[in-house]
C-alpha cells in the first residue's frame, strides 16, 4: 500500500494499524435467552453506524448476557469499524462507553501517537479497498487480522490536528452540497408525481383493472434453466415502468410449450412477489418485441381492452401512489415474500378518463419526464463531482498535500518508538491481565457473582488496568 501511494513528506512515516491501536471485536449473548437482552448496557450492531459519533444504540444487554459472552466494554473515543458484507468499511466513534457485536472491530489508538479522528478519517477514505479485500462468497468480511496489518502514513500530532480541522471544514461543504443535490432528486421524483395527479384531478370516472382487461390474468409458468432453451424473462426485465426484453435467460422447454406466455407488445407484466413490500406487484409495459420470449411464474400478464384502456396510461396510473396503496395493503407474506394474487390485482382501482384524455396525459407526461430527466441529469452530475471532490480531498489529506508541515512538530517516527517501547514494556503486564480476565470468567460463571465490569477510558499501552479489559 505505501508503495501504490507513493512517498510521505519528510517528517510523516509509515506504521500499521495494529502499531497505532488497541484492537477488539465484541460478541453476541445467545439470542433465545430473553434475560440477557434489554440491559442497561448498550450493545452495538452495524445497523447502528452512522460515519459519525454514536451516543445511542437501539439495543441493549444485561450484565449477564455481558458476561456469557465475548462482548466488551469499548471505552468512549474508539473507532468501530464494520466487517461484514454489504456493510464493510462502515465507520463510527463511539460517543459514549458501550459494547458490540462480532461484526464490528474496535480500535482504541494508543496516547501520544494517532488521533481517533485522523484514524476515523483515513478509514473513510480507505472503504473502497476496504471492501476489495473482503473475503468469502455472499457475505464477503473482513477480519481484525487483515485490519491490523492495513498500512497507514503517520504524520506528527500536531499536524494531524490541523489535517483534521482543515478536512472537516472542507467535508462539511461538500456534505452540504451532496445534501442539496439528494433533495433536488427526491423533489423531482415527487413533483413528477404531483404533475400526474394533478391531470387526474378532474376524472371522476373509476374503474377497476378486471373491467379495463380484454382477456384474463395469466399466471407465466415454472421452468428450469437450460442451455440453449427458450428465451424465458428475468423478473430483473421489469424496469421503471418498462419490460427490458434483453433481460432473460434460456428455459427447459421448447416453442410449443412456451408459446401461450409468450409476450407481445403492450402487454402488461406484473411482479407476483418480493422480498421488499414496495416492490411487490411493480408493473412494466412491452414495447416492441423482436425474437419470441416468454415471462415465468414470477409474473403475471394484463393485456387491455384498447377501447377502455390506452396502455402508455395504465403504466403510468399503476405506479401512483393511490394504486400502491391498495397493493401494499392486500400483499399477502409468506416466508418473508410479500405475494399478491390475480384477485388482489383485478380489484385495483384507478380513474379512468376519455381515451382522447388519457392519450393527452400520456403525451403531457412524456414531455414533462424529458424536462425532469434533464433536472436530473443536472442533480446527478453535482452529486457525482461532489464524491469526486470528496475523494480528492482525501487523498490530498494523507498524502502531505491539505496543510502545510512545521518544523516544529515532533517527527511520526519519534511518536511511533516511543508507543513501540511502551508496549514492549507492557507485555509482562497484558500477560497477567489475561491471566486476571479468565479469573473473571471462572467468576462469572458462578451464579453468585454479580460484580459489574466498567467502562474504561482510551488505553496507554503501559496501563495495566486499561489492557485487561481488550484482552481477545
Amino acid at each position: 500500500m505505501s508503495e501504490a501511494m507513493g512517498g510521505l513528506p519528510e517528517r510523516w512515516a509509515w506504521a500499521t494499524l495494529e502499531d497505532i491501536a488497541q484492537w477488539g471485536s465484541g460478541g453476541t449473548p445467545k439470542a433465545d435467552i430473553d434475560a440477557y437482552y434489554g440491559g442497561d448496557i448498550p450493545w452495538a450492531v452495524i445497523g447502528d453506524m452512522r460515519d459519525r459519533a454514536l451516543y445511542c444504540t437501539r439495543q441493549s444487554i444485561t450484565q449477564g448476557g455481558f458476561e456469557a459472552s465475548s462482548a466488551k466494554w469499548i471505552p468512549k473515543g474508539a473507532v468501530l469499524v464494520a466487517m461484514y458484507g454489504a456493510s464493510i468499511g462502515k465507520l463510527a466513534i463511539s460517543g459514549i462507553p458501550l459494547t458490540s457485536n462480532q461484526a464490528i472491530a474496535h480500535a482504541v489508538p494508543f496516547k501520544g501517537g494517532v488521533s481517533e479522528k485522523y484514524l476515523f478519517w483515513y478509514l473513510y477514505g480507505q472503504r473502497e479497498r476496504l471492501i476489495g479485500a473482503g473475503k468469502g462468497g455472499a457475505q464477503p468480511n473482513i477480519s481484525q487480522n487483515v485490519l491490523k496489518r492495513w498500512e497507514i502514513p503517520v504524520p506528527p500530532l500536531g499536524e494531524q490536528r490541523r489535517i483534521v480541522e482543515a478536512l472537516e471544514e472542507q467535508l462539511s461543504r461538500l456534505d452540504a452540497a451532496k445534501a442539496s443535490a439528494a433533495r433536488s432528486l427526491q423533489r423531482i421524483d415527487t413533483l413528477g408525481s404531483t404533475l400526474l395527479m394533478t391531470a387526474l384531478a378532474a376524472t371522476s370516472k373509476v374503474t377497476t383493472l378486471k373491467d379495463s382487461l380484454s382477456a384474463p390474468l395469466i399466471n407465466g409458468r415454472s421452468v428450469k434453466t437450460m442451455e440453449n432453451g427458450f428465451p424465458v424473462l428475468r423478473l430483473t426485465a421489469l424496469k421503471g415502468g418498462r419490460i427490458d426484453l434483453g433481460e432473460f435467460k434460456e428455459g427447459a422447454w421448447d416453442a410449443d410449450d412456451a408459446h401461450p406466455f409468450l409476450v407481445e407488445k403492450d402487454d402488461f407484466l406484473i411482479s407476483r412477489g418480493n422480498g421488499t413490500l414496495s416492490l411487490v406487484g411493480r408493473g412494466g409495459l412491452v414495447g416492441e418485441v423482436g425474437s419470441g420470449v416468454a415471462f415465468p411464474d414470477t409474473m403475471i400478464r394484463a393485456r387491455v381492452a384498447p377501447e377502455v384502456v390506452v396502455p402508455e396510461f395504465l403504466s403510468l396510473i399503476w405506479g401512483t401512489r393511490a394504486v400502491r396503496r391498495q397493493i401494499e395493503g392486500s400483499a399477502r407474506t409468506t416466508a418473508g415474500i410479500y405475494k399478491v394474487n390475480q384477485k388482489i390485482l383485478e380489484s385495483v382501482e384507478f380513474p379512468l378518463p376519455s381515451l382522447e384524455q388519457q392519450l393527452a396525459i400520456v403525451r403531457r407526461r412524456e414531455i414533462e419526464l424529458e424536462q425532469l430527466a434533464a433536472v436530473r441529469n443536472s442533480a446527478e452530475h453535482a452529486l457525482r463531482r461532489a464524491r469526486a471532490l470528496e475523494k480528492a480531498l482525501l487523498r490530498k489529506a494523507f498524502s502531505g498535500g491539505l496543510v502545510p508541515q512545521e518544523r516544529s512538530d515532533e517527527p511520526a517516527s519519534a511518536l511511533l518508538a516511543r508507543i513501540a517501547a511502551e508496549r514492549e514494556a507492557a507485555k509482562p503486564v497484558r500477560k497477567a491481565a489475561k491471566r486476571a480476565a479468565r479469573s473473571r470468567k471462572a467468576t462469572a460463571a458462578d451464579p453468585v457473582a454479580t460484580t459489574k465490569t466498567a467502562p474504561v477510558p482510551t488505553p496507554s499501552p503501559s496501563a495495566s488496568v486499561q489492557q485487561e479489559l481488550f484482552v481477545q
